[in-house]
């Protein structure tokens, strides 16, 4: 469903490519925040939900549908998600989805590693290292930890913090972080097999505490530092359906990758991405660390600013 469905529905003027004020592939009606003679000058392209006035310059979706409508911002953003439920349809080509999004069978039942139980000191000690609030931390993500004996299916989980990853209320899948600083990968997902879900195609966070707007960021650390306001996509390879969950989820999304040029070049993908199906995003580059290696009241300071400046 298109902005010009929602046009129609609620009798709103509209005009297409052929007027002068129209280019070609938008739709534009008439702007409630300008003065003057109308004109259409409010202008959307047709499969996108992207607002720009070209007299008073962009605006967010969710302040014209309810300056539109006379509507509350509440309500507008209900509007929106209705009538832009299958824009993701028209980003993502058949083809494409069908190369890019890999779903995992699942052939084993789901379990935690051999050795997995309650966090010990050498996990403690890890996240105190790092700036953590263990007892905090542990309490809110759920962590576990592993000893010097912990595998499954012959992967090696040993030394590590597992972090559960909760989809629906669910436990669907885990990863594992290294205490050690010695191990070749610092983390590891569960077996592909027993993933209920693949991580690679949902969110990591506190699903119960999401609301409108999400900071997106790399890693399941960088969640612990930013709190429940935030989600990681598992590394900067994001795919195809993260994004749809992230569309689908919420009005406003705030990307905050690490700062390397690799890094950031993902976050600019993902933001385009992100526009195409009408979602409000931004890239922060306001640190230049890591998320997960900020002072945690410099992290709490940032994510009330980001939350401030995103409403």
């Amino acid at each position: 469903m298109s902005v010009i469905d929602l046009y129609k529905d609620y009798g709103i003027p509209y005009v297409t490519e052929g007027n002068p004020h129209v280019t070609k592939g938008w739709v534009g009606t008439h702007c409630p925040f300008c003065v003057g003679t109308k004109n259409y000058h409010l202008g959307t392209p047709i499969d996108k939900w992207a607002f720009n006035c070209w007299r008073c310059g962009p605006h967010k979706p969710i302040k014209v549908i309810s300056a539109l409508l006379g509507v509350s911002e509440d309500e507008a953003s209900k509007i929106i998600r209705k009538y832009r439920k299958n824009q993701e349809k028209n980003i993502f080509s058949p083809a494409r989805e069908k190369k890019e999004v890999k779903r995992r069978v699942q052939t084993k039942p789901f379990r935690f590693p051999f050795g997995c139980g309650p966090v010990s000191k050498l996990h403690i000690e890890y996240l105190e290292q790092r700036g953590y609030d263990p007892e905090q931390i542990i309490r809110t993500w759920g962590l576990l930890g592993t000893g010097p004996i912990a595998t499954l299916d012959k992967v090696d989980y040993r030394f590590r913090i597992i972090a559960p990853i909760i989809w629906g209320g669910k436990t669907v899948s885990f990863q594992a972080r290294d205490c050690t600083g010695k191990a070749k990968h610092r983390y590891i997902a569960c077996v592909p097999d027993r993933e209920i879900i693949s991580h690679k195609s949902i969110l990591y966070g506190r699903q119960d505490k999401w609301q409108d707007t999400i900071i997106v960021v790399e890693g399941i650390t960088d969640v612990w530092r930013l709190g429940p306001a935030a989600c990681a996509v598992f590394g900067i390879k994001y795919q195809t359906e993260q994004v749809l969950q992230l569309v689908k989820n919420f009005d406003r999304v705030i990307i905050l990758f690490d700062p390397e040029l690799q890094a950031q070049k993902q976050a600019k993908k993902l933001q385009a991405q992100l526009l195409a199906c009408g979602t409000e995003v931004v890239i922060e580059n306001l640190i230049d660390c890591d998320p997960g290696g900020l002072k945690q009241d410099d992290a709490n300071h940032l994510v009330r600013n980001l939350l401030k400046k995103a409403a």
